[in-house]
C-alpha cells in the first residue's frame, strides 16, 4: 500500500507544478502584450496627428473673457487654462482643433468651445466675446479683476447717497518752497536724477539738507515714494537706493528696466481701477467704490510682513500688506488720479485717558462738509463693506472725531 501511495504522491506534486508553470506563462504572455500593447500604439497615434501649430496659432494668448469674469490662456502645445477671478479655482486640459475652432476639454467633463470672430478676438458658444491681451494687460487683468468686481458689486448692491458733485483733487502746497537755497539745489538735482534712477551720494555736512529735500520731494511727487529711497551710511553721508516695488527685502538696487517694468504695470493697474468708477453713482459711492477696492486688496500689516511698501501706496494698492500710512497714501493715490478731493493727515488718535497713538488717515470734502476717512481703522474685519456699520465708520463728520488730533 504505501509502494502505490509514495509514486501518487510524486505523480500529483509533479502535475500540481507542472499546473503552476502553464499558468504562470499563461499569465505572463498577457501582461506583457498588455505592457507593450498601449506602447506601440499610443506612439503612433501622436505622430500621426500632431496639432496643426499653423492653425492653432490665431489662438494661442491669453484672452479676457469678461462675461463670466474669467482669463482664458492658450499655449502653443494646445494645453489651455480658465482661471477665475470669482471663483479662484481653475479649469485646465487639452484643446483640440475642430472644423470651426477649438474645443476645450477639462479633467472634470467641462467642454468649452471657442472660434475666432474674424476681428481678432474669440467668441464662445453662447456668443460671448474674448478679448486678446498683451503680456501687461494679462498682469493688470490678473492683479485687479476680483477687488474691482467686488468693489463695484458693493455699489450696486447698496447705492448710498451722498453729493452729487465732489471738490476736485488740489495737490498740497509744494514742500519746496519751505526749503533753504542749499536744500533746494538739492531737491533741483534729486528730481532730475530720481527720474533717471541715476545714484547719488551726499558727504556727511551735506546730508541732512539733503535728507530735509529728499522728504520734501517724496511729498510733492508721491510717485517717486514707489521706488525712492534715501539710506544713511556708517560714516555719515546720505545715498539714493532704487528699488523694485513688491519686494520685501531691503533696498538692493535692483536693475532700473526690471524697476520701471513694475511701475509700468503698477501704473497700468491704478488705471484700471479708475476705468471702472462707477460715474454715475454718487460722491459718496465714487470714494467707497475706491476704499473697498484698498480693503478688498490690502490686510492690514500688523506684524511687518510688508516690509517697506507697506507704508506705501504700492503696499495698499498692489502688495497686499498695509500700515496705517500706507492705507492712507494708497487712498489718496487713486483719489488724485480720479480727480477727487483727497489730503493726508498725519496724527493721533487719543484714547479716553490720553494716551496718544502715532496715527494716518484721509480727509475729503463734500460742498462744506469734511469727512475723515481712515481705512486702517474700519479694514480690521469687524465688518464688511454691505453692512451699516462700515457705511457709518467709513464716513465721519470731523467734528465728530474727537479722538483723532492732526499734528
Amino acid at each position: 500500500m504505501k509502494r502505490l501511495i509514495v509514486p501518487c504522491l510524486l505523480l500529483l506534486i509533479f502535475l500540481l507544478f507542472s499546473a503552476c508553470d502553464g499558468d504562470s506563462a499563461a499569465s505572463t504572455e498577457p501582461v506583457s502584450e498588455s505592457v507593450s500593447g498601449p506602447e506601440t500604439t499610443e506612439a503612433p497615434d501622436s505622430t500621426a496627428a500632431p496639432i496643426d501649430t499653423d492653425a492653432l496659432a490665431e489662438y494661442v494668448g491669453v484672452w479676457d473673457y469678461p462675461a463670466e469674469n474669467r482669463l482664458l490662456c492658450i499655449e502653443a502645445d494646445g494645453s489651455w487654462t480658465m482661471e477665475d477671478f470669482w471663483h479662484g479655482t481653475p479649469l485646465a486640459g487639452q484643446l483640440e482643433l475642430t472644423g470651426d475652432g477649438i474645443s476645450c476639454r477639462a479633467a472634470d467633463g467641462t467642454v468649452l468651445s471657442f472660434r475666432a470672430n474674424g476681428s481678432g478676438g474669440l467668441t464662445d458658444g453662447s456668443g460671448s466675446a474674448l478679448i486678446r491681451l498683451t503680456e501687461t494687460e494679462a498682469a493688470v487683468r490678473r492683479r485687479t479683476a476680483y477687488a474691482v468686481s467686488f468693489a463695484l458689486s458693493v455699489v450696486r448692491q447698496s447705492p448710498h447717497a451722498g453729493g452729487s458733485e465732489g471738490s476736485p483733487y488740489q495737490a498740497p502746497k509744494a514742500r519746496f518752497e519751505a526749503l533753504s537755497k542749499a536744500q533746494q539745489a538739492i531737491y533741483d538735482e534729486l528730481l532730475s536724477r530720481a527720474a533717471l534712477m541715476e545714484a547719488l551720494v551726499w558727504p556727511a555736512d551735506e546730508a541732512e539738507d539733503a535728507a530735509k529735500a529728499g522728504i520734501a520731494l517724496l511729498e510733492d511727487y508721491p510717485e517717486y515714494r514707489l521706488y525712492l529711497q534715501l539710506v544713511p551710511e556708517r560714516d555719515g553721508s546720505l545715498k539714493t537706493v532704487y528699488r523694485l516695488p513688491g519686494s520685501v527685502q531691503q533696498p538692493d538696487g535692483s536693475e532700473p528696466d526690471q524697476i520701471r517694468a513694475e511701475l509700468a504695470i503698477f501704473n497700468a493697474v491704478c488705471d484700471e481701477v479708475i476705468s471702472h468708477l462707477p460715474a454715475d453713482a454718487s460722491v459718496y459711492d465714487q470714494y467707497r467704490y475706491l476704499a473697498v477696492y484698498l480693503c478688498a486688496k490690502t490686510e492690514p500689516d500688523t506684524l511687518g510682513l510688508g516690509g517697506t511698501d507697506a507704508a506705501s501706496a504700492y503696499g495698499a494698492i498692489e502688495g497686499g500688506w498695509a500700515t496705517a500710512e500706507g492705507y492712507a497714501r494708497g487712498f489718496e493715490y487713486l483719489c488724485r488720479r480720479a480727480n477727487l478731493a483727497c489730503e493726508i493727515v498725519t496724527g493721533a488718535l487719543v484714547a479716553a485717558d490720553g494716551t496718544r497713538t502715532p496715527h494716518v488717515w484721509n480727509r475729503v470734502e463734500i460742498g462744506s462738509r469734511t469727512r475723515i476717512i481712515d481705512l486702517a481703522r474700519i479694514d480690521d474685519g469687524a465688518f464688511t463693506p454691505f453692512d451699516e456699520d462700515w457705511y457709518e465708520a467709513f464716513w465721519v463728520p470731523e467734528e465728530e472725531a474727537a479722538d483723532y488730533q492732526s499734528n
